[in-house]
């Protein structure tokens, strides 16, 4: 939500040739010019941190009740809710497998994860997780950025899950033609897995964190749904000759509507 505060006399234009004839007031957010007030007499109510992009596809934070003004212009949203309690990772202790962040869960079968790395990354805070092993058969792992049955929901509803995701070692190269996929799970009583919906399989690089937001929107089916799990699927061949070893960075996790991210917790 914004608004604007008290500006005294405004008077005219005074032939500024970008300024909308007879305005008393015209912003022009993208280019930074500003004809009556200025930017920082907007007032903003936001309850947490939130995340605007760029024409170069960069990402960067604004703290609460700050507007988010880049040179794509001001990003204004309808209110939404992040349901991922922690999607900044806060909590993970390095080790294998080490402990993964608070609420997060990594299931695998075969591949060993390890937790490698946390920091942040152009204001954004991340979890470095390293999965290594060989594969007897297909295997896949899971991280889930909540713990299962948390975040309730119907039949009918739609969900988006996101996450900021990039490749820090290895390759793509060793996990199957499903790869890498944000996921949107239907869990039922007792958390019985009910379907999922996903994008993908996902191209990951090394590049900079802040271009590589990836998100599945998926529809729930279930009559018998109670929540929804949103996180990571990963598949890896059968290449019992060979050994992986990839290392993914996650961050800034995001369940709820569909909008840009924002910020559930940041501690420390």
């Amino acid at each position: 939500m914004y608004g604007l505060g008290r500006v005294g006399h405004l008077g005219n234009s005074g032939g500024l040739g970008w300024v909308l004839p007879g305005a008393s007031i015209d912003m022009n957010f993208k280019d930074g010019l500003y004809y009556g007030a200025a930017a920082s007499q907007l007032a903003v109510s936001r309850a947490s941190a939130a995340y605007a992009d760029d024409l170069g596809g960069n990402w960067s934070q604004f703290a609460s009740n700050v507007a988010r003004i880049t040179n794509k212009g001001l990003l204004s949203e309808e209110s939404r809710t992040n349901s991922i309690r922690n999607n900044s990772g806060q909590g993970a202790i390095l080790g294998t497998p080490g402990t993964p962040p608070t609420n997060w869960q990594v299931l695998s079968q075969t591949i060993t994860s390890s937790i490698v790395g946390v920091g942040s990354e152009n204001g954004i805070d991340y979890v470095d997780i390293r999965l290594n092993g060989n594969t007897a058969a297909i295997d896949h792992i899971n991280i889930y950025f909540e713990s299962t049955g948390q975040i309730a929901a119907g039949q009918g509803q739609t969900w988006a899950c996101s996450s900021f995701t990039k490749l820090t070692s290895g390759t793509m190269s060793g996990l199957a033609p499903t790869g890498l996929q944000p996921i949107v799970e239907e869990r039922g009583a007792g958390g019985t897995f009910l379907g999922f919906g996903a994008t993908g399989p996902l191209t990951l690089t090394n590049a900079a964190l802040t271009t590589q937001r990836w998100a599945a929107i998926y529809t729930t089916l279930s009559a018998s749904i109670q929540s929804v799990l949103p996180g990571i699927i990963i598949f890896f061949k059968c290449q019992p000759s060979d050994r992986h070893n990839t290392a993914v960075r996650v961050a800034v996790a995001r369940a709820g509507g569909v909008s840009s991210p924002l910020q559930s917790v940041r501690l420390g």
